[in-house]
């Protein structure tokens, strides 16, 4: 997944500033994006990557828990996490953190679509695109930018699934 930063980055779409990473997973993203410049507060509930680079603070805890700060960060970015969490727990966090982000600031995420191999996992949350963009625009941001994404890809474990992906980049 450490293309998603590194395109965001190349793009000139985020730049230097303050970046909360909820749901870390491996550590790698986060310590890209310290790597270029970005002070870096990444969460998640386990770290599967020992630090071997950057300056990242890690935050073992909750994505849904973590107490966001108001204006503190320039951006906000949830890269297959929110997914892992109830619908319930997916629109609080989302409408929590647009509301704390900087002015001028960039919130990325992404939600799993309705077609997603896992779709059928209850302990995890899918979209319509319809239901996605919906609840998007309840939370008085921008949309810069947002995709569908759908086919066949490899897992981090390197092997294939069907996977159903929207993206969205917000701007305040």
């Amino acid at each position: 997944m450490l293309k998603t930063i590194k395109n965001l980055i190349a793009e000139g779409v985020i730049k230097n500033g303050t970046m909360l990473d909820l749901g870390c997973g491996s550590g790698k993203d986060a310590i890209f994006a310290s790597d270029n410049g970005f002070g870096v507060t990444a969460v998640d509930k386990h770290f599967k990557y020992k630090q071997e680079g950057g300056s990242v603070n890690f935050v073992l805890g909750q994505i849904e828990d973590f107490d966001i700060e108001d204006k503190k960060y320039d951006v906000i970015y949830a890269d297959n996490s929110l997914p892992f969490l109830s619908k319930e727990n997916v629109e609080k966090l989302l409408k929590n953190a647009s509301s704390k982000l900087k002015e001028d600031g960039t919130f990325y995420f992404s939600l799993f679509g309705t077609n997603d191999a896992w779709a059928n996992d209850k302990n995890m949350n899918f979209w319509t695109r319809e239901g996605a963009e919906k609840f998007i625009k309840s939370l008085n941001l921008k949309i810069y930018r947002k995709t569908e994404e759908e086919g066949f890809a490899p897992q981090m474990n390197g092997e294939l699934k069907y996977w159903h992906i929207f993206r969205f980049i917000l701007k305040k």
